[in-house]
């Protein structure tokens, strides 16, 4: 036959008998925040050995500089940077100066032999019109003859350095000559 199935205990309770308990050891949540509570402890404590270290490596780099500065001679910087601000000044004139001896040179070089001049005025500043800087020259010329002009305006036209030109005020002269007026623009390659 077959045994019958009991759900009461066939083994009888002893107050005697111990009973033991497994604890059930810290939780996950309790390691994880002694983790982060060590790793505050051990950041806390590494940034102020390494604030320390920067405040001391300030203190001896202050007093280096401090060292460096008395090596300097406060008055020769001084006179130093007075001299450079005399410098730049005088660049800035020289930089802005134009040799006027220039333009002769290029008349010189592009007249002819049978035109005299007499009279000869420069200026260079803004033009009325287009308030640009321009290079003028007025001048008062005689020329042997009529043929003679035309060959000097062939030479000018010629002139890489002559911007632009014009003639008036067109007289015969006693001695037959032709006296006139000439105005040149040059252009600002010509201080070049």
């Amino acid at each position: 036959m077959a045994e019958k199935l009991s759900f009461v205990p066939k083994t009888t309770y002893s107050p005697t008998s111990k009973v033991s308990y497994k604890s059930p050891g810290l939780g996950l949540f309790t390691k994880i925040s002694v983790l982060f509570f060590v790793l505050s402890v051990i950041s806390l404590v590494g940034s102020y050995v390494y604030k320390e270290y920067l405040n001391r490596q300030l203190e001896d780099l202050s007093v280096s500089l401090e060292r460096a500065k008395a090596a300097f001679d406060v008055e020769l910087i001084d006179e130093i940077n007075n001299l450079s601000l005399e410098v730049d000044a005088v660049k800035e004139i020289f930089s802005e100066h134009r040799l006027s001896s220039r333009i002769f040179s290029e008349i010189e070089k592009i007249a002819l032999g049978d035109v005299r001049f007499t009279r000869f005025d420069y200026f260079y500043g803004p033009d009325k019109d287009t308030k640009n800087n321009v290079i003028t020259a007025s001048l008062t010329a005689e020329a042997k003859s009529y043929e003679t002009l035309a060959q000097q305006v062939k030479s000018f036209e010629d002139s890489n350095k002559i911007e632009s030109f014009s003639f008036s005020n067109f007289l015969l002269t006693q001695s037959g000559n032709v006296a006139f007026d000439l105005v040149m623009v040059f252009k600002p390659s010509i201080f070049e």
